[in-house]
């Protein structure tokens, strides 16, 4: 019985190694590349998520704000009937009303101009020690005959609309106009809480 030559059985365990060696490394190379692809394919998903939802949100605020005239109507009928209560005499014009809260604090009241059907009042809130363009003041519309106030303007800022586009130039809300009659709303009742400090005076 004749023995193989070293070298040829050396050459023989040599290529085992190199086939084990490349089985391994391809097996490894598909289970990355395996990984990678998987890797991939979320990314892509949470993306694709991260977009929808990004343009669903420039949908929604790219959607224009339609009023809800019950709640517009319902909060000018209120103003009404308390700018009513708050000014006994609303039909003599260049009369003002005064609500005192504190020696740095009052809310005045101003009859601009009365008619049959209409009247215009300037309501303000004056504090000590505040520059008078920074103290907040609105003009409102009396409506005799719907029995609802309207602020005309606020802030200096007149012919508001029922509605805007957000965001825009000068960063109203979208429902700007609703907002400055609900802030009209509070600041009636807030004087109606002190009535018995008001001061009437004709100028």
């Amino acid at each position: 019985m004749q023995r193989l030559p070293a070298s040829r059985t050396h050459r023989f365990s040599v290529g085992e190694k190199k086939l084990s060696l490349t089985r391994t490394h391809l097996f490894v190379t598909i289970s990355s590349s395996s990984e990678a692809i998987s890797d991939n394919i979320s990314l892509n998903r949470k993306i694709s998520r991260k977009n929808i939802m990004n343009k669903s949100e420039e949908t929604t605020l790219k959607k224009k704000y339609v009023p809800h005239l019950p709640s517009i109507l319902a909060t000018c009928e209120n103003n009404y009937a308390c700018a009513l209560k708050l000014l006994p005499d609303c039909d003599s014009e260049d009369l003002s009303y005064e609500f005192k809260i504190s020696e740095q604090l009052k809310y005045n009241i101003k009859i601009l101009d009365s008619a049959r059907y209409t009247s215009t009042i300037m309501m303000s809130q004056v504090a000590n020690n505040t520059p008078s363009f920074l103290r907040p003041s609105m003009e409102i519309r009396l409506y005799h005959d719907a029995k609802v106030a309207e602020v005309l303007s606020c802030q200096r800022v007149s012919k508001l609309q029922p509605s805007y586009e957000y965001p825009n130039l000068n960063m109203h809300m979208r429902n700007e106009k609703q907002m400055v009659n609900v802030f009209l709303a509070e600041w009636l009742h807030f004087c109606l809480e002190q009535r018995e400090m008001q001061i009437s005076t004709s100028s």
